[in-house]
C-alpha cells in the first residue's frame, strides 16, 4: 500500500469543499477532508488542474 502525503493547503481546500467551518470550531472534522483529499480518484476519472493552476477531478 502507498501513502500519498498531501499539503496542508490541500487539506484546508478540501475542507472548505466539504463545508467544514474552521471559525465554528470544527478542527474534528479535519481527518475526514485530509481522508478525502488523499483518497485516489476513482476509474474513468482522472485529475487535472484548471487554468489557475488548482486541482480537478473530473470524468
Amino acid at each position: 500500500m502507498s501513502v500519498l502525503l498531501v499539503r496542508a493547503d490541500e487539506v484546508l481546500a478540501m475542507a472548505k469543499y466539504l463545508g467544514i467551518d474552521l471559525s465554528k470550531n470544527e478542527y474534528w472534522l479535519l481527518p475526514l477532508a485530509r481522508a478525502a483529499a488523499e483518497a485516489p480518484v476513482p476509474e474513468p476519472w482522472e485529475e487535472r488542474e484548471d487554468r489557475s493552476g488548482m486541482e480537478t477531478r473530473s470524468s
